[in-house]
């Protein structure tokens, strides 16, 4: 409000400050030029092209002119920009430290803590399962093998489907199965597969009766051959733990050597990792051993 005061009386008291900024009224385009001119007298410019003012003389000795300071920010609010900013970066940073690692999951402040391990361990479990439950159900050939072939229904294009999705496959007793397509033009498409797979290498029969549906006669799996793919199902599901077990080891080792752990942590989670692969074996060697029993039972 002092400010305002004291430029109104220099203004009504200096001629030469009024006829300034009378001409730069006039010459600024904008409604609000006169006001914008006594802003520039006040803070000391009367123009970038006009004289600068000094101090005033006679009756305006007195009048202290105002000067517009400009904005400063902040000093530390860079430095709190550069915090939000770096946060991300350092999540992504540690996100991709620990799939460097190997070990998705472990938690090195509970080192032997392996719900991760037990995890790997469980699904390569019931992959085994149901691979041995499909050969001990059919050998080699059963309704969901047939049913996988993959079928080319036009010979014009490259794309192809499961016979699944072409037809339903269902066993008829023995070693007979039912290939009922679910359209007339999808039969041939289905013979070809069919002899042109290594695994039947024959041509289903067709159905004087029913024009959609095929029979298909498998021939029997060897005694020695079935044996022989069970051994190698369970000798996959062994490999698989001892990859696991592996790769937790590997990353106790990199625990150790940044310092994250000690050396008798780290021989501890070797320890105790050892004793659940232990019990893992053992469930798998049981296993095996009841599966070839019943093998050698069915082929008496």
């Amino acid at each position: 409000m002092k400010g305002a005061r004291a430029a109104n009386v220099l203004l009504h008291s200096n001629s030469y400050a009024r006829s300034i900024c009378s001409r730069t009224a006039m010459a600024l385009p904008f409604p609000n030029a006169l006001a914008t001119s006594r802003h520039q007298f006040v803070s000391g410019r009367i123009a970038s092209s006009g004289p600068t003012l000094g101090h005033a003389s006679g009756a305006n000795s007195g009048v202290r002119f105002f000067s517009v300071t400009q904005t400063v920010e902040k000093k530390n609010a860079g430095k709190k920009g550069q915090k939000e900013d770096t946060k991300p970066a350092k999540a992504s940073s540690s996100s991709s430290a620990a799939d460097s690692t190997d070990g998705s999951g472990a938690d090195p402040e509970n080192p032997t803590v392996f719900n991760d391990v037990t995890e790997q361990f469980q699904k390569a479990q019931a992959h085994t399962e149901e691979q041995v439950a499909q050969l001990l159900s059919g050998g080699r050939f059963n309704a969901k093998v047939i049913g996988a072939l993959p079928v080319q229904p036009d010979r014009k294009s490259t794309q192809v489907y499961p016979l699944r999705e072409l037809a339903t496959v269902s066993p008829l007793g023995g070693r007979r199965f039912s290939i009922l397509a679910f359209e007339e033009s999808s039969i041939k498409p289905i013979l070809s597969a069919v002899q042109k797979s290594d695994d039947f290498n024959q041509q289903p029969q067709r159905n004087e009766e029913n024009p959609l549906e095929l029979t298909l006669t498998v021939e029997p799996e060897r005694a020695d051959a079935l044996i022989k793919r069970a051994k190698d199902l369970y000798h996959t599901w062994r490999e698989l733990l001892r990859e696991e077990t592996h790769k937790r080891n590997k990353l106790h080792a990199k625990w150790q050597a940044d310092g994250t752990i000690t050396v008798d942590v780290s021989k501890n989670c070797r320890t105790k990792l050892q004793v659940l692969q232990t019990k893992y074996m053992d469930a798998i060697n049981k296993a095996e051993k009841n599966t070839l029993r019943q093998i050698e039972s069915k082929l008496g």
